[in-house]
């Protein structure tokens, strides 16, 4: 806007200064003939000035108002908001510790414990008082088995010193024939492997009534097959199985009535596993019994 007043300013300044010009040169000058061209009569010089200014007027064109530019009131000043803090969540993964009462633990541990020990230790004492039991009947078993040792053995000197023995030959053969089975069926029945009904009764009623002594035939048993049996075996080193297969021999070595005496002798192959031994028989209520007392 201000430009466009200057150059309409300068622009009437020009026209001013050319009038004055033209007026001082007077007419017929060069700078009239230039602009006004030579003149042709002598005009009315008022007239003519006026009219050129009319001219210079109609000919200068009005500028064109420039539009002033439309307002634009400046948008309110609103102050930024303060950011706000970013709060960054970072996931750090934390080992949950959870809290155990270590006390209460090994207190319930040591609980078991002792009870375990203790049930433990009621069943260790009821073994031993069971095996201190059967060592007791082991050893009462023992006892009288080394008592009735003892007996045998003195009945078989009394008989070597002052019975008068017969001869084998003399004894009568149905009654030799009885005694020797008798030896070899006890021998049977004694290491059989199925205990039955028919072996023990074999043993018990072919064992002398003086040594029975009130002995039941359950203690009999118990007294046989788990005491003497064994400590038989024992003694010859030797497998159940193995025993059984020995040869077994009997032979009558005396007789002295209701008294006679059998040799025992068991051999595998040639090798003799058991014996020579004597062993007791004396007729009772008209039957050969074994008298081991």
């Amino acid at each position: 806007m201000f430009n466009g007043m200057k150059h309409i300013a300068i622009t009437m300044l020009g026209l001013v200064l050319l009038a004055m010009l033209v007026a001082c040169e007077g007419p017929g000058s060069a700078l009239e003939n230039q602009f006004l061209g030579p003149p042709t009569a002598t005009p009315d010089v008022e007239a003519t000035v006026e009219a050129r200014v009319e001219i210079a007027k109609a000919s200068l064109v009005a500028p064109a108002a420039a539009p002033l530019p439309t307002y634009t009131p400046l948008p309110t000043y609103t102050p930024a908001p303060t950011p706000a803090p970013v709060v960054v969540v970072k996931e750090v993964p934390v080992e949950v510790i959870k809290e155990v009462i270590v006390e209460k633990l090994v207190e319930v541990i040591v609980e078991a414990t002792n009870k375990k020990l203790e049930g433990n230790n009621a069943a260790l004492e009821a073994t031993v008082a069971e095996l201190e039991a059967t060592n007791k009947v082991l050893e009462d078993n023992n006892v009288a088995f080394e008592a009735k040792l003892a007996q045998l053995k003195a009945a078989s000197k009394a008989l070597e010193k002052g019975a008068q023995h017969a001869a084998a030959s003399e004894l009568d053969s149905a009654m030799k024939e009885e005694l020797l089975a008798l030896a070899n069926n006890r021998d049977a029945w004694f290491l059989a492997s199925d205990i039955t009904a028919e072996s023990l009764e074999g043993l018990y009623g072919s064992w002398s009534v003086i040594c029975r002594n009130e002995t039941s035939l359950a203690d009999y048993k118990g007294t046989v097959y788990e005491v003497v049996r064994p400590w038989v075996l024992e003694m010859l080193k030797m497998e159940l199985k193995d025993a059984q297969k020995a040869k077994r021999y009997y032979k009558v070595e005396s007789w002295s009535s209701p008294w006679a005496y059998v040799e025992q002798t068991w051999k595998l192959g040639d090798k003799i596993v058991l014996g020579p031994e004597r062993q007791l028989y004396l007729i009772e209520s008209g039957a050969w019994r074994y008298h081991d007392c």
